[in-house]
């Protein structure tokens, strides 16, 4: 579970109270095109057993209502069970079952179809807060379309009062919604502006190219921690590169990353929202992506400043966790046919773990950080990949020495 939202209805169906926060589920985050939450908007959330006593109590006495309510309840059950509790038997109403009898020439009994049908707006479905409002509209609809709905709950919402609720100590958690992680964005200053911020305006420039290089260690992974910015503030310093420089430098790296991803003529959604996250890290706005983008594609395509210096070898094991944009077998044959060892888990040999999300919790990104082996992002890997794999150094010529293991042949993709 990674976003829960109740809205408490009085006995005239009418919205008496909402309860609604994002929830760190504690592993990948899941199918994010469908639900739009990243693992960056509930790293601050809380975990569900934080929530669990306030949930109790926003529901304890109710009848539960939903659309599909067995699929939320199947939910519920196995965050509770989790914890070593056991929910009630339930009075539940489902509105999507309820739908044949309350709504006429129905085509589908999707949410979305059942509050077309009813003129109930759904303007940004699939957040838990939304969904939960519309479905408490639908529930009053239907209310108004059949008479016996009304006695209905009212026999349902006597029955839930008697229902014997488990119970749990008070926990103090701050709940984290969608339009607090929205602010907080809009407001927050990058680790790397406040860097800027800390510098003198003057310095030298001697030292950007040393700069560059560390700057690509530490965005390899599209995140920037508070003890990354202060080791790369400490390094500017000590280099005596200043603000200005700085700013210079971070539109350099900027613009070579967009001079990359139009190497190829074609600037991918997966490219085009790395750019925007290194943009937002780096402390320019949005519209600086379209910037160098129109700078890139009347520049050749030679990078000139460090991007992603790292390199990858014939033989080098990276782990794949997420749900990446490019589909998983595709991903994994690419990586398989330059030369690299695919993995499910991650060791101490692996080389990188290659992420959806540099920002998940998911099992195998939080063993990469216990290990201190880098997280990067899919649009990284795959920029890896199109600049090559350095062939096994046993290999010369095509022949191998005596006694060294076979190797498949390099297949450098474009």
């Amino acid at each position: 579970m990674v976003e829960i939202a109740v809205v408490q209805l009085d006995c005239n169906l009418s919205p008496c109270g909402e309860f609604t926060t994002l929830i760190n589920p504690g592993r990948d985050i899941g199918a994010t095109d469908i639900h739009r939450i990243s693992a960056r908007d509930v790293v601050g959330a809380p975990r569900f057993e934080q929530i669990a006593p306030m949930l109790l109590d926003v529901l304890r006495g109710r009848v539960v209502v939903a659309h599909n309510v067995q699929f939320d309840l199947r939910f519920l059950d196995a965050e509770f069970a989790r914890m070593d509790l056991c929910l009630p038997k339930l009075p539940v109403m489902c509105t999507m079952q309820l739908a044949a009898r309350c709504l006429r020439g129905l085509p589908a009994r999707s949410l979305a179809a059942c509050c077309l049908a009813a003129g109930i707006p759904l303007d940004g479905a699939h957040a838990a807060a939304v969904d939960a409002r519309a479905v408490a509209r639908l529930l009053a609809c239907y209310a108004r379309a059949d008479n016996r709905l009304a006695a209905q709950w009212v026999r349902m919402a006597a029955d839930a009062a008697l229902v014997p609720w488990p119970a749990l100590p008070p926990i103090v958690a701050q709940l984290v919604t969608r339009e607090i992680v929205a602010y907080n964005r809009a407001h927050e200053v990058p680790f790397l502006a406040r860097l800027v911020q800390q510098l003198p305006r003057a310095g030298a420039e001697v030292g950007v190219e040393s700069y560059l290089a560390v700057l690509d260690t530490v965005l390899e992974d599209r995140r920037v921690t508070a003890t990354e910015a202060e080791s790369l503030r400490d390094l500017a310093v000590s280099l005596g590169v200043g603000a200005e420089a700085v700013i210079a430098a971070h539109q350099m790296y900027l613009r070579a990353l967009a001079v990359a991803a139009w190497a190829d003529g074609v600037i991918t959604g997966a490219e085009y929202a790395d750019l925007g996250d290194v943009a937002r890290l780096l402390g320019f706005p949005p519209t600086a992506v379209e910037i160098e983008l129109a700078a890139a594609r009347g520049a050749a395509p030679q990078v000139t400043v460090p991007v992603n210096g790292r390199e990858l070898h014939v033989g080098d094991a990276v782990c794949i966790t997420g749900d990446t944009a490019t589909p998983r077998d595709e991903l994994e044959a690419r990586a398989s046919d330059a030369g690299l060892r695919v993995t499910s888990a991650v060791s101490r040999k692996t080389k990188f773990v290659v992420a959806a999300d540099p920002d998940s919790e998911s099992s195998k990104a939080r063993r990469a950080r216990e290990l201190g082996i880098p997280l990067i992002a899919e649009p990284v890997f795959l920029t890896m990949l199109q600049r090559g794999v350095i062939p096994d150094p046993l290999v010369t010529n095509g022949q191998k020495p005596s006694g060294a293991p076979a190797r498949p042949p390099l297949a450098a993709h474009s």
